[in-house]
């Protein structure tokens, strides 16, 4: 049987404490940056993990970074114009010709790893390599955490105005001015990846207005949902992994032929139940091949990439995800419109979409099935992951915020909406 999560999380931190004597900094880069998780159930035997930067780890604790002196330099660096980029959008055109700086320096460094004889240190050039890569490809692209993906739809028409945005954001810097100290860091934080013309403050009106203001509380609790989905969207890796499932989503719309478009909801889709009558919420983000019949109405769908987000019991979020798997087989799903309106139409696997139609690996596909994203303020455990369905897999991101600091600055702000009521 496969070690258990915590287990591993365990002996990570252990040969985490090894690279103390080396650089403290860069443990913490190291941690922010490379976060990613894969969980998935295997047969009867329990949950099998995949710590992605546990051979990293290995290789770091022991002497790769003494036997490489210019490693250390290197490494910060990279990760230092990649955070710049992130934090400081305006600053990304300086930090891509740094990076591909960094980059040229990094490859005879590389080819030396590869004649390493320290444990794991092939490995650990392979990893580095392609985290290089990928956050030059990040920030050239602009995929920074400043604002949500334009393109998409809405999952349900809006019942507030613009002026209704700007006063949530009024009410947001109000808020960030009388707060705490410590609080006040935190809404800090939020400003940079919330512009004033963000439409994460239009969600922000349209909550203020359907929960009210009386139950402080039970506005909290929506508010800190808006915040965590409205992170995760901005989250670089995040947005990292959705350009990779747009690409495959065009793939596979191509090999399925020319009545097959590609849909991207920002925010949720609605979905038949497991039991009972009715649809329910069904993903906080999500790509979709969908097909249209001669009249342009969608006929079938199936979902390629979601995304759920949880800000609160990271426990319900496997949960959640084992339905969601449960309502894609044949069940039926409303998709938005770019005019507010939603359409329904059926759910089907793209494994069963797909047959013999496609080479997984000449086709550049994968895996032929939904990839599934998690973004929380921790990894689930074991019991937890249980409840995926055997061979479901979940990449798993850290958010940016704890549950702790999120629930703060959502309480915070619904009181200050509150007050502004009075």
């Amino acid at each position: 049987m496969a070690p258990k999560i915590p287990a591993r999380i365990q002996e990570l931190t252990q040969w985490l404490d090894k690279m103390h004597h080396v650089d403290p900094d860069l443990i913490e880069e190291l941690i922010l940056s490379t976060s990613q998780i894969r969980l998935f159930r295997k047969g009867a035997r329990g949950v099998e993990t995949d710590l992605l930067i546990e051979p990293v780890i290995r290789a770091l604790g022991e002497d790769l970074l003494r036997e490489h002196s210019a490693l250390v330099p290197l490494m910060k660096g990279v990760y230092k114009q990649f955070q710049l980029a992130v934090r400081h959008p305006g600053k990304a055109s300086f930090a891509v010709d740094e990076l591909l700086e960094l980059r040229r320096a990094w490859q005879p460094l590389k080819a030396e790893l590869s004649r390493s004889e320290v444990e794991d240190a092939g490995e650990f050039a392979r990893w580095f390599d392609q985290e290089v890569e990928e956050m030059t490809a990040i920030v050239r692209r602009g995929g920074t955490p400043g604002r949500a993906p334009r393109k998409g739809v809405q999952a349900a028409p809006r019942k507030v105005s613009r002026e209704d945005a700007r006063a949530a954001y009024k009410v947001f810097t109000g808020a960030m001015a009388d707060s705490s100290p410590a609080t006040f860091v935190l809404m800090q934080q939020l400003s940079f990846f919330f512009r004033p013309s963000d439409p994460i403050w239009l969600s922000m009106a349209e909550a203020v207005a359907s929960t009210g203001v009386k139950n402080v509380d039970a506005l909290a609790v929506r508010i800190q949902g808006i915040l965590g989905e409205g992170l995760a969207l901005r989250h670089p890796w995040v947005l990292h992994l959705m350009s990779e499932g747009a690409r495959r989503a065009q793939r596979l719309a191509g090999l399925l032929g020319p009545e097959w478009k590609i849909v991207f909801v920002e925010g949720a889709a609605y979905a038949s139940k497991t039991s009972g009558a009715g649809l329910g919420q069904l993903y906080d983000g999500s790509i979709w091949i969908v097909r249209k019949g001669q009249g342009g109405e969608p006929l079938e769908a199936a979902p390629v990439w979601v995304l759920e987000v949880k800000s609160g019991r990271v426990s319900e979020a496997m949960r959640q995800i084992a339905k969601g798997f449960v309502r894609e087989l044949d069940k039926t799903v409303r998709l938005p419109r770019p005019d507010g309106s939603t359409a329904e139409c059926t759910v089907r696997s793209l494994r069963a979409l797909l047959g013999d139609k496609a080479d997984l690996v000449k086709d550049e596909i994968g895996e032929a099935s939904t990839q599934r994203v998690l973004v929380a303020p921790r990894a689930p455990g074991d019991r937890s992951v249980r409840h995926l369905p055997k061979g479901v897999a979940v990449d798993y991101i850290m958010s940016f915020m704890s549950q702790r600091d999120m629930r703060t600055v959502s309480r915070a702000l619904a009181a200050a909406h509150a007050k502004v009521a009075r």
